[in-house]
């Protein structure tokens, strides 16, 4: 689906403190846009090539308002396969990539992060299962733009996790 948002603020100006190329520290004073449109949309095509696979490709984009009141998007690109191995087995992989901004600031600023996952679930019953992975997670991004606009406190890391645990449904709804 998509739509259409617009939103209106009263901006106030603010200083953005940076290191030019000598190291010297620079204030640079900018007054956001009074008001921005922008359109949100969710996009997704899936594709079972047999029966329990599935393939999923897609996009999105939303918009949120922080704490201070400045207008947040965020896009998402992701493609995700869920593939059968035996009739217990399935093999599950996704990648996300991210890209925030805030459209009423005048200076160039996004933050980007990619997230790739992989996980084995095995079904012991009907309504439960085993699962074992791994998450890696990388952001880069604008040092002042992380923090003021989405609150991170360093806005590059790279993260790995690795996961098990166990999932169970309902008696009778199949996982």
């Amino acid at each position: 689906g998509a739509a259409f948002s617009q939103l209106r603020t009263d901006p106030t100006p603010r200083t953005i403190e940076s290191l030019n190329e000598m190291g010297e520290p620079v204030s640079t004073v900018y007054t956001p846009k009074d008001s921005n449109t922008g359109l949100t949309y969710n996009l997704a095509l899936n594709y079972a090539y047999r029966p329990g696979s599935l393939i999923t490709v897609g996009a999105n984009q939303g918009f949120s308002t922080n704490i201070d009141g400045q207008r947040l998007i965020a896009k998402t690109y992701f493609a995700n396969l869920i593939e059968p191995l035996t009739d217990k087995l399935k093999l599950t992989l996704g990648t996300r990539y991210f890209l925030f901004n805030d459209p009423s600031f005048e200076l160039p600023s996004d933050t980007s992060r990619f997230e790739g996952s992989a996980s084995i679930n095995y079904n012991i019953t009907q309504n439960t299962s085993f699962n074992l992975g791994y998450n890696y997670s990388k952001q880069d991004g604008d040092a002042s733009f992380a923090e003021d606009v989405l609150g991170f406190s360093e806005p590059d890391y790279v993260v790995n996790r690795f996961f098990i645990g166990i999932n169970t449904g309902f008696v009778g709804l199949p996982l």
